[in-house]
């Protein structure tokens, strides 16, 4: 778990509350479920750009338009899926609490939520029984994942092409400080260039640590005539 969290601050995060809820009483899960459900309405929904407490929209309805229809199935499957075997049995049920909590509107869900998501996703792989009807869920996940990407390629990758122009000139402009861009194109940017960029409104410690004589800047869309 240690080692986890030196490797990735979200991994060992993820890890210690899987654990939680595991040994967490069952007769706990429906409290819980329901104080979670509050949470955006007792807090306010504006802290920072990353930790958005959302109102607006729905997980469901956000996942559906961000990948499509396949992970409606994978997340059905998560939550309601097949039990296994008595061992297991425990773990798989706390897998799919996390599932269920996914469904509330809590963190900013493409940001935070989605990727728990497809963490979850990964993990169940890990407690699901190898019998034919799990083939067969699994045959009609990847045919709608397959009917996505066909139909809607770009839902999987952002538009690399077009952040080269943007990207270069901004790399070019003398003592830059802090860029703050979309997130697609901050990992783009900071991989190509070598350059620091974030993808939310920076805080005071960042502030703080900008050299003398220099500044953020966004880049929007438009920018250097792209």
């Amino acid at each position: 778990m240690i080692l986890s969290t030196w490797f990735h601050t979200m991994v060992g995060v993820l890890g210690i509350g899987l654990v939680c809820f595991f040994f967490l009483p069952k007769r706990l899960y429906l409290p819980l479920f329901l104080v979670s459900a509050m949470i955006p309405y007792w807090f306010r929904s504006d802290l920072n750009d990353r930790f958005v407490f959302e109102t607006t929209t729905f997980p469901l309805t956000t996942a559906y338009g961000m990948v499509g229809f396949g992970i409606l199935w994978d997340w059905y499957e998560l939550v309601f899926g097949t039990k296994d075997k008595e061992n297991n049995l425990s773990i798989r049920r706390s897998i799919a609490f996390v599932g269920l909590l996914l469904i509330l509107p809590i963190f900013h869900f493409a940001d935070i939520q989605f990727r728990i998501l497809i963490s979850m996703l990964l993990i169940v792989a890990i407690f699901t029984p190898n019998h034919p009807k799990h083939y067969f869920l699994t045959g009609v996940s990847f045919f709608l994942w397959m009917i996505t990407l066909y139909q809607s390629p770009h839902l999987f990758r952002h538009p690399y092409e077009e952040m080269w122009n943007p990207g270069e000139q901004t790399s070019t402009v003398a003592n830059n400080g802090l860029l703050v861009a979309h997130h697609g194109f901050c990992e783009y940017y900071h991989f190509q260039f070598r350059k620091d960029c974030m993808s939310w409104t920076p805080d005071e410690k960042a502030i703080n640590e900008l050299s003398e004589g220099s500044k953020i800047y966004r880049l929007v869309k438009n920018s250097f005539g792209s």
